[in-house]
Order: structure tokens, then sequence, then C-alpha cells
């Protein structure tokens, strides 16, 4: 009996010595976080907005930073359309009041890129734009020398009613540029405008990435443009906003994209961007050279 319970301890003491786990959904998020983080980046934007309004005109210039994401390892990177077209998102809300009442253009004038904590700024271009799908992609101006993890929309995981799903993305960099996860669940599906996932909360990760927890991709967060006009509604574009809001039928709503759209409009901007850096190459190199100190 006395050995009995001398080896019933020894047993207690190497079980109680182990390492504590986490569980494994924990685990699983751990390293979905670890492995997409690098593809992950942080976009440096100076836009320039136009704006007019009641025959008076006003320019205004914004430095924003923005969440991106590399999806190709030549230096094409993804991100949300709002710092470039914040008009979008105006309409959006406001169902065309706000067109009629301030019409605005913005354009990007400079673009830089940092990786991780990395404090080095890698310059880049406005590649292509998808309002559609709400995103626009940048291509970096010397990717040359950079391993660049990329995240792969070609073989995308499926879903259903009540999966749980992954976004991830990155603080400021007043925040160490850190990388983290928040999840949300499945909760409804539509077929109309497009095919698209409801989700059960929304999540502050607009043109990124939504994952599996076991790291498999399933399309993008995106807000889908019912198509309603302002005229269709019948009513004042306040009101039809409010009730909207009320009743779910329409405002903005945060649904995730299936990949294989993304997709195709990622290999559309792969093109495109090609194409805009031989474009800007050629002008580059056809530019005029600055006389020499001393010449005239």
């Amino acid at each position: 009996m006395r050995h009995r319970a001398l080896a019933l301890g020894v047993l207690i003491g190497a079980v109680s010595a182990l390492p504590v786990h986490g569980d494994a959904e924990a685990t699983r998020l751990a390293a979905l976080l670890r492995d997409t983080a690098p593809a992950f980046v942080t976009v440096k934007v100076v836009t320039k907005t136009s704006m007019q309004m009641g025959g008076k005109s006003a320019d205004e210039e914004s430095r924003v930073e923005v969440p991106g994401v590399v999806v190709d390892a030549g230096g094409l990177i993804m991100a949300s359309i709002v710092p470039f077209a914040p008009g979008r998102l105006m309409k959006l809300i406001s169902r065309g009041a706000s067109e009629r009442m301030l019409q605005s253009k913005t354009v990007p004038n400079d673009i830089e890129v940092l990786f991780e904590q990395d404090e080095k700024e890698h310059r880049a271009f406005l590649a292509a734009t998808d309002s559609k799908l709400g995103v626009v992609f940048l291509q970096l101006e010397e990717p040359e020398g950079l391993k660049l993890r990329a995240i792969d929309f070609s073989h995308p995981a499926g879903a259903a009613l009540g999966d749980l799903v992954v976004a991830v993305s990155r603080l400021g960099k007043d925040y160490d540029s850190t990388a983290y996860f928040e999840t949300t669940r499945i909760s409804g599906e539509i077929t109309k405008p497009r095919k698209a996932w409801v989700i059960d909360h929304g999540l502050p990760t607009l043109g990124l990435p939504i994952f599996s927890p076991a790291g498999g991709v399933l399309g993008i967060l995106a807000i889908v443009d019912p198509g309603l006009a302002e005229a269709d509604s019948g009513t004042d574009a306040s009101f039809s906003m409010a009730m909207s809001m009320l009743t779910g039928g329409g405002g903005v709503r945060f649904f995730v994209l299936p990949a294989p759209a993304v997709a195709a409009v990622i290999d559309q901007a792969r093109q495109q961007a090609a194409q805009k850096a031989a474009e800007r190459a050629a002008a580059k190199k056809a530019a005029p050279r600055p006389s020499p100190p001393g010449r005239h």
C-alpha cells in the first residue's frame, strides 16, 4: 500500500511538472498569426483631396497609415480602397445624398510600405483599383532582394454556417506595428447582389483576408453595395438610411467575399502592375538627365 501511495505521488508530481499548454483552438490561432503575420504590412499614404461644394472649392492633404497584405511575391500589395477614395464610403452611408452636396476627388501623392517592425520605408505606386471589392493594389517600386511572404487566394478553404473565422491585421507604428487577430463566426449567406457570407459582428479589417482557424483563405472582408439608388426608395435619404439601420435591409454592413472572386481580381491587378511598372521604367529612362554642376 505504501509503495502504491509513493508511486501515485511520483506520478502526480510528474504530471504537475509538465508544461501547461493552451487549448487546441488557441494553439491553432497562435500558429495562424505566426505564419501569416509576415505578409501583413503597414502602408503610409499621403493623399490630396480636392473638394467642391456650393460653388466653392478647397484642397486638403492627409497622411494616413493603413494595413495591407502582400498578395504576390513580386511586391503586389492589397489594401482597402477607403483612404484612396473616401467618397465611396460616404456614398454608401448616405445613399447618394453627399454626392449632391459635396464633390471630391482624392489622389495619392506618396505611398510607402513598412514590413513588420522594420523602420525602412519602401516606395510603392498605385497599380490598380477595384471598386466592387473595395480594394486597391500597390506595387513596390524595388521589390528585388526582398523575400516576401504572400497570401495565396488560389486555393480557397470552405466555410459553413456557424464556423469560426479569423481576421489578421497590424496596428500602426505607434503600437509597434504589432500583428494581431480577431475572430467572428459565419452567421448567414447571401446570393445577391453577389455571393458572400454574413458575419455576426464587424471587424476592422476591410480589404484584408479572412481565414479559417486552420489557416485556409476564405476571402476578404468587404462592403457589399446593395445597388439601390436613392430614387428607388422614394424617401428622404437620411430617413432611408435610418430605417435601413433599424431593419437590416441595407446600410453599411461587412461581409466576407469568397476567395475565388478575389483571386480573379488579383490576377488582373498583377498584369496591370507589370504594365505600369514597365511604363514608369520607360518614362524614367526617357527623362532628360540633369546637367552636371557648372555646365549650362
